[in-house]
């Protein structure tokens, strides 16, 4: 819970996401907190509430096992995730995948559905580059 409380967000990530909300995206936030803490899903409320980042996103999925069947539920168009695992399955899955590589980690290989990128304004463009 101290780490949600008092960890940074990556660079450039509040900017983008609002300038996502604002062009007209639906954003959710699919996450596991809450899944062994339920207290996690509240502090993480909270800290979202505190940054004026709560109306941003459209739902909240907590304490979520498996993120691919969330995303084909609820007709994901692209999911950002930093997890490995997350990202292969739900490129496999046929859900567009930004795995979000912020540190040196696994290596996965680029397809249709899967893109390694480095920081939000990566993201940023190739979500653009994908409304053409």
């Amino acid at each position: 819970e101290m780490v949600i409380k008092e960890s940074n967000y990556m660079p450039g990530a509040k900017m983008i996401l609002k300038m996502l909300k604002n062009e007209g995206h639906e954003l959710i936030v699919i996450t596991a907190r809450g899944g062994i803490n339920q207290n996690i899903v509240e502090t993480t409320k909270q800290r979202l509430e505190q940054d004026k980042m709560i109306n941003l996103f459209d739902k909240y999925f907590f304490a979520v096992r498996d993120k691919a069947a969330v995303c084909k539920d609820n007709s994901i168009d692209i999911m950002i995730d930093d997890s490995n695992h997350n990202c292969k399955n739900t490129s496999e899955s046929c859900i567009k995948t930004i795995y979000f590589k912020d540190a040196p980690s696994y290596n996965m290989e680029e397809n249709q559905y899967l893109k390694v990128l480095y920081n939000w304004g990566e993201i940023y463009r190739y979500i653009k580059e994908l409304e053409k």
